[in-house]
């Protein structure tokens, strides 16, 4: 089952393990790590236009790879980790030039050896910082002075994904543990920084978790989303490594109970003949609602569902090794050219757009067409850009066939056609 869209490739200078976007760009988070293998370690600014993808503004440094980043629209704030410290930058507004880092020690570990950040999240406000650990210790921040006002911890697991709702009065969790963690941090956010001491926070409010007969599957990511005004979940479900069971990836979709006011499933999608989910973003950042959700896999595949009732509506193989990141940005991702200007510019890298193969092209690839892109990165060194399918249905996929599959179904019918009539001319 595969929707239609256009790609354009980027090569960046060294393996991607975040993309994160505002309404201009996106930020790609990465590197060859602290050794000097000839691979850079970069934070890098890229803006997307018909012609192609190219490198804006960049920071390089020789400390270790950045490990993950996040980026606040309004304020332009951008925070990248590098092992136990986030390197906290300002995006220039005319230019898209990153000012000189801050560098904040997060990961207060005593062997700086031990360090580890694996997940960064800004709130939706621009206040608060929400940092996290292989070890499973989730730190909230202020985002001005990185004053630490609160800390839990995420099973004692290696956190993969971290997430403000809308209001930015909860915070979720989720990684190599059984259940993804929903945390209220109300009293953090309204106190906007100003309380003395910091708070630690024992136990979740809510944990999400979901098995099926015997096996025991971790929740690997999940992210707040929005439908029709109410605020929902979803999370991605994988098995165990080495799980016997052998049970297929899923996609849940947990809402808000009326009676209970406990968050319940209400939409569950599994992938069938799928390898296990690595990423998932949704399109809530672009959009008033999550009508969108992608997913990545270990396969390098990338996969567009409704987020309503998770309707699969897109799979393009944009890769050829496991998704690193995903995330969405805007129509207005895709600038227009002017009139006498090159495809190539000055010292940056771009490449043209192409059609993926077994592919069509649809209105949804022109620019303004305003339909969010979906931007996913891998470390073979790719970051695509698929726009998602326009004319899809919110209750029906978009199903295409190819030319083999089609001429296999008529071959069936006609073959049944003429059982159907050797029975009739033989007992006629």
């Amino acid at each position: 089952m595969s929707g239609s869209s256009s790609v354009a490739v980027y090569r960046p200078a060294c393996p991607v393990y975040q993309v994160t976007c505002t309404r201009d760009v996106a930020v790609l988070a990465g590197g060859g790590g602290a050794g000097n293998f000839g691979v850079p370690n970069v934070l890098a600014i890229v803006e997307a236009n018909p012609s192609g993808i190219r490198t804006v503004s960049e920071y390089k440094t020789d400390k270790g790879a950045f490990n993950n980043a996040a980026i606040h629209a309004e304020t332009n704030s951008i925070v990248g980790s590098i092992d136990g410290e986030t390197l906290s930058f300002t995006l220039s507004s005319t230019d898209h030039s990153l000012s000189e880092p801050k560098t904040h020690t997060t990961d207060d570990r005593s062997k700086a050896e031990d360090r580890f950040q694996t997940a960064v999240s800004i709130s939706p406000d621009g206040a608060l910082i929400a940092t996290a650990t292989d070890n499973g210790a989730i730190a909230i921040w202020d985002a001005v002075s990185m004053k630490k006002l609160a800390a839990m911890n995420h099973k004692k697991r290696h956190v993969l994904c971290l997430g403000f709702n809308a209001r930015g009065t909860s915070l979720l969790s989720a990684g190599m543990a059984q259940q993804a963690c929903i945390w209220d941090i109300t009293q953090i956010a309204a106190s906007k920084g100003s309380q003395s001491t910091m708070m630690a926070i024992e136990a979740p409010a809510s944990e999400l978790s979901w098995s099926q007969g015997s096996a025991k599957p971790l929740v690997r990511c999940g992210a707040f989303g929005v439908i029709d005004g109410q605020e929902c979940v979803y999370t991605v479900i994988n098995g165990l490594p080495g799980d016997t069971t052998k049970m297929l990836p899923h996609l849940v979709k947990w809402s808000t109970s009326k009676e209970t006011s406990e968050l319940v499933q209400t939409a569950r999608r599994a992938f069938k003949g799928t390898a296990q989910i690595t990423c998932l973003a949704t399109s809530a950042n672009v959009q008033a609602s999550s009508h969108f959700i992608a997913l990545g896999d270990i396969e390098g595949c990338v996969r567009i569902v409704t987020g309503s009732n998770l309707q699969l509506l897109l799979t393009s193989k944009a890769h050829s090794q496991f998704v690193t990141s995903i995330a969405f940005a805007p129509s207005s991702f895709y600038k227009p050219l002017p009139a006498d200007s090159k495809s190539e510019s000055k010292g940056v890298q771009t490449t043209s757009t192409q059609t993926v193969k077994k592919q069509t092209t649809q209105d949804s690839d022109i620019p303004g067409s305003h339909l969010p892109v979906v931007l996913s990165t891998s470390a073979e060194l790719l970051c695509m850009a698929t726009p998602v399918p326009a004319n899809h249905s919110a209750r029906m996929p978009i199903t295409q066939f190819s030319n083999g599959r089609v001429a296999c179904y008529i071959m069936l019918i006609l073959f049944c056609f003429l059982i159907v009539m050797l029975n009739f001319r033989l007992f006629a």
